[in-house]
């Protein structure tokens, strides 16, 4: 069953004196649970597509299906419905309020969503629990680090249960280390049933997802499904084959 289905999704950006088409006619399917990475060189549209696909931002032509319903069409209360209580995101940069500490920025959403706090609160300290952060529920975000808050953000995203997470270049900021943990947790998520749609530069992030898709210049050049290799679980077998796969595809 297809979670998110795109057809001919066309979307352009009008800049002082010309127009920069950033996606070109594009169709995309998504299946429930899976777990799918957009590759590309830079200005091809990776970031477009995943704002476009989540509703972020709006398409110019085409239809956007998630879920059973045609978002591109929805008004902005009924879009931001879809996106608080059905969808998930995290970013590079990971956006906590300053003044909140780390537990209530986690809970917000949920709150916003007009969830029973009671069940809300003991939902966010077991997210917390699971991915190891119990410990810096009541600091301020400026006090933990990178690794620390973008689990943080991933328990965010998942506060409301939602169908499918969107990840914008989730580990561009972090180091080896917090990047091999955050995509730790994120494939744990995974497994247990939410799809994931994740941008990524990194060759080493995007062998641990089940499909590749690489876009250049707003279409779609190489669609290929890693999870039905030999030895799936072997990640640098997964790393070796996606590096020479990306290299046939001209990057």
């Amino acid at each position: 069953m297809n979670i998110i289905t795109v057809k001919q999704l066309c979307k352009t950006y009008h800049m002082k004196g010309y127009d920069n088409e950033v996606l070109k006619n594009l169709d995309l399917n998504m299946e429930d649970g899976e777990f799918v990475a957009i590759m590309g060189p830079s200005g091809s549209g990776k970031s477009t597509l995943l704002y476009s696909v989540s509703g972020m931002d709006t398409i110019d032509s085409g239809s956007v299906e998630f879920n059973g319903r045609e978002i591109s069409s929805l008004k902005k209360n009924e879009l931001s419905k879809v996106r608080l209580n059905e969808m998930g995101f995290i970013f590079q940069q990971m956006y906590m309020l300053k003044k909140l500490c780390v537990f209530d920025n986690i809970v917000l959403p949920a709150y916003q969503a007009g969830k029973d706090r009671n069940s809300v609160n003991a939902r966010a300290s077991e997210l917390m629990d699971r991915l190891g952060i119990s410990d810096i529920a009541l600091r301020e975000v400026s006090e933990v680090s990178g690794g620390q808050l973008q689990r943080a953000c991933i328990c965010r995203a998942l506060i409301n249960e939602p169908k499918v997470i969107f990840a914008d270049e989730p580990t561009g900021a972090l180091n080896s280390r917090s990047t091999n943990e955050v995509m730790q947790e994120l494939r744990k998520i995974n497994r247990d049933g939410t799809g994931i749609m994740m941008v990524t530069h990194s060759v080493k992030v995007a062998a641990q997802c089940d499909r590749v898709i690489y876009l250049v210049d707003g279409t779609i050049h190489g669609d290929v499904h890693l999870e039905k290799l030999e030895n799936e679980n072997d990640l640098p077998m997964r790393d070796r084959w996606l590096n020479q796969w990306l290299m046939d595809q001209g990057w």
